[in-house]
């Protein structure tokens, strides 16, 4: 019967052969991790001309805090919007104080 083991030394010959590839593979990512991390711990920040921070956060800085914090809230966690936007499409009825409660 093709591709069953013959005797029990097979067997675990190839166990030892995946536990030896899986290692050699988890080493591998590891020692990938800690390079990419070390070339990140060099670079430096640019400085940035107060001109240039200026122009930056310009537009921003026209809107109201309390909406900046829902917007920066929203950009954050972006993934979770759907939700309650299809509730709120379903209770669009809802003004005011009864959307509090």
């Amino acid at each position: 019967m093709p591709g069953r083991l013959k005797t029990p030394n097979e067997g675990r010959r190839l166990n030892d052969a995946n536990q030896r590839a899986r290692i050699s593979i988890g080493l591998l990512c590891l020692s990938l991790i800690f390079a990419s991390q070390s070339l990140l711990s060099f670079a430096q920040p640019v400085p940035m001309s107060p001109t240039h921070l200026d122009q930056l956060v310009s537009r921003v800085a026209l809107y109201p805090d309390p909406l900046l914090a829902n917007i920066l809230t929203a950009s954050t966690y972006w993934s979770e919007i759907p939700e309650p936007a299809a509730w709120a499409d379903q209770h669009s009825y809802l003004k005011g104080d009864d959307l509090w409660h």
